[in-house]
């Protein structure tokens, strides 16, 4: 009697357990936990809802996308703006393809050009003042060019020819279409009233009388400026008939081309200011 209760409990069991699933919408077709419960591959602790699923994912890709694509576009200036690093005026913006032959020299900004021949041309030379030799000779300089010209690097030689690289601590610039001054000793040259605001360098200094760039009066004397081993300007003067005590020698103007023909000298006849020897260091020449 007891077999045949616990055998219909059973048969009771087994009809009534599918209906309950059906009912409860669980599947009982699939692996059961230690619990005896069917188990759900997308609890929680299989894999943690992060509460945006799978499109979280995909927009956090475009998300790094976007961003690698802006980083590629853009880069940062010294004060962190960021800034187009394609110029939409068809330059580039590899700062190594710039013209090689310009350079910001005085680090304002302003083009500073590397001279070439026919940009620099030796208008004056003061080869015998009043005054100490060599110590009171001076050579103008004018730059013809549109902008300003780097001197530092250039070489200064005389007529035996002895040398001097003019240095670049600091920078000695010309500014464009301006006459300059070279000095031998800068304060011996103030002290002969040369304009001080036209003296930018000189190439004397520290130097006894028998060293350096010297001036010479007789057959030898001659200046030139070179550029490595390209001759800018030259004046071969020893032998023009032009040494006098006192005056400087001028180019004639429009003469620029021919620097190098006494033709195209005249000697200095007027005095640039009161109790000065004759020329006119740091202005256009007066030659007739």
């Amino acid at each position: 009697m007891r077999r045949r209760l616990v055998f219909r409990s059973l048969v009771f069991t087994s009809f009534l357990a599918p209906l309950v699933a059906c009912a409860t919408g669980v599947d009982t077709s699939g692996p059961l936990d230690d619990s005896g419960s069917p188990f759900d591959a997308r609890r929680d602790d299989a894999s943690p809802d992060t509460g945006s699923g799978e499109a979280a994912g995909d927009d956090a890709s475009g998300d790094d996308a976007t961003s690698a694509e802006a980083s590629a576009s853009e880069t940062s200036t010294s004060d962190g703006a960021p800034h187009d690093a394609s110029p939409h005026d068809g330059s580039t913006a590899d700062s190594s393809k710039a013209d090689s032959s310009t350079s910001d020299a005085g680090g304002d900004g302003s083009v500073v050009g590397q001279p070439a021949v026919g940009d620099l041309v030796i208008t004056e030379v003061m080869f015998d003042p009043s005054g100490t030799e060599p110590q009171s000779e001076w050579i103008e300089i004018y730059n013809l060019a549109a902008t300003a010209r780097l001197l530092s690097g250039l070489t200064l030689q005389d007529g035996l020819p002895r040398t001097h690289v003019i240095a670049s601590n600091p920078q000695v610039v010309a500014p464009p279409h301006a006459y300059v001054i070279l000095a031998r000793d800068q304060a011996t040259a103030v002290a002969n009233l040369v304009p001080a605001a036209a003296i930018v360098y000189e190439y004397g200094t520290g130097l006894s009388s028998g060293q350096g760039i010297q001036l010479a009066n007789g057959t030898t004397g001659g200046v030139s400026l070179w550029n490595g081993g390209t001759e800018l300007t030259n004046v071969p003067y020893g032998g023009w008939g032009l040494d006098s005590n006192g005056h400087a020698i001028e180019l004639k103007p429009l003469a620029y081309a021919g620097s190098d023909t006494k033709a195209n000298w005249c000697q200095a006849q007027n005095p640039w200011t009161t109790g000065s020897d004759d020329g006119t260091p740091g202005a256009a020449s007066d030659c007739p």
